[in-house]
């Protein structure tokens, strides 16, 4: 057994997603905000003075920018000397391997801007940072009395910079496993990106360490809390993360609460409740609840039964109604027969009340209305995709 990570100093690391400046930027197109100002005036009498003021007030807030972020990295505990802070930035043709699994992938950003592109392509970042006097591989400015640090950069054209964080997070666990009694990494990852929190299944202990190779010893596992994120309002622990992804619902039976089983299953539980940031739109009409019942009943998207991922909407309201009114009336059940053994979507049906029901619900009166009066659309080939665009890293 390897000696208790406690006793070795921590290794400290920042990741940081580089969207937060593109977030922070919003700051700058303020009604007040100098670059809106300047633009302005650019724009009216576009002279390379103009432009020059325009460069030099965006520099002025990218500065802020920068110093807002070194005071949370300090706030947070991470501001040691020797603490590796590396940013991570979105290559250019970083979603196109995405689009190519789902064409509107992030389709919502830039959508009418003069940044769109046809293929998928985005600006680089860094060349606005150079533009505006500052490396981006370090957020130093280029001028002389600027203060070195020890900051890096990842950027790879093909890869988004969630992918470089993951693969950064998963090198330096790997290496915690081949060396338990000298490595105790600690690490903040900054970013306001949900989907990154599927990370922590590396970190936990029901899920196995094959990722890491033969080199993990189970007695000595990689604690939960050697990742940590902050949005840039607060860090985020894996338990607070868990609590905020947790519901609570009252029935006639009582009160239930339905949560995340694992983090492993994270990526399946977004793929079916989507994700309005990168404008993936999972199984309709499916919130965290159901999905999580779902997920933890089956333990994993592939193998949850097709009738659960399954929509059937009404296509002839009046046939369906006749078939089960009829059916009703030569049973002689009541309503509320019918809604105690089959669920309130039968009377619904009957009374023309709705136009859609799930596919479980389906398969209760399949014999009574025959395969006539539904459209069906089945949502788990599309979930499955959207899975594979939001796991981390992106396996192409």
């Amino acid at each position: 057994m390897s000696n208790s990570s406690s006793s070795i100093p921590p290794q400290r690391y920042v990741l940081i997603d580089a969207g937060y400046f593109i977030g922070r930027q919003t700051r700058w197109w303020r009604p007040r905000a100098s670059p809106r100002r300047r633009w302005g005036i650019y724009k009216n009498n576009p002279t390379t003075e103009n432009y020059s003021k325009y460069i030099e007030s965006c520099a002025k807030e990218l500065k802020k920018d920068i110093g807002f972020l070194k005071f949370r990295i300090n706030n947070s505990g991470f501001g040691k000397p020797d603490t590796k802070i590396i940013v991570c930035y979105d290559g250019v043709q970083g979603k196109i391997k995405r689009l190519d699994k789902f064409e509107a992938y992030k389709a919502h950003r830039n959508a009418g801007s003069e940044f769109k592109s046809e293929d998928g392509s985005i600006p680089d970042l860094r060349k606005n940072f150079i533009e505006y006097g500052y490396d981006p591989s370090s957020l130093v400015s280029f001028s002389p009395k600027s203060r070195m640090t020890d900051w890096s950069s990842l950027y790879e054209a093909d890869k988004e910079a969630d992918d470089l964080i993951a693969e950064k997070v998963l090198s330096i666990l790997s290496d915690r496993a081949s060396h338990p009694d000298k490595f105790n990494p600690k690490i903040l990852i900054i970013s306001s990106d949900a989907d990154l929190w599927q990370l922590w299944k590396y970190t936990d202990p029901t899920t196995p360490k094959t990722f890491l190779g033969n080199t993990a010893d189970p007695s000595d596992p990689i604690v939960p809390t050697s990742i940590l994120f902050h949005n840039m309002k607060e860090i985020i622990t894996p338990d607070s993360a868990m609590e905020s992804l947790r519901t609570t619902k009252s029935s006639k039976s009582g009160t239930y609460s339905t949560s995340l089983p694992s983090w492993s299953l994270y990526a399946d539980l977004k793929s079916i409740t989507g994700d309005n940031s990168d404008n993936i739109p999972g199984c309709p009409d499916t919130g965290f609840a159901r999905a999580s019942r779902l997920i933890t009943t089956y333990q994993g998207l592939e193998y949850i039964p097709d009738e659960y991922l399954t929509i059937y909407f009404v296509a002839d309201p009046k046939y369906i109604s006749e078939k089960l009114e009829a059916w009703r009336a030569e049973n002689n059940y009541t309503y509320k027969y019918c809604i105690e053994t089959y669920g309130n979507f039968c009377k619904s049906l009957m009374k023309q009340e709705i136009k859609k029901i799930w596919g479980e619900d389906y398969l209760k009166i399949k014999d009574i209305v025959g395969d006539q009066g539904f459209v069906s659309t089945n949502y788990k080939s599309h979930c499955l995709t959207y899975r594979e665009i939001i796991k981390l890293p992106f396996d192409c």
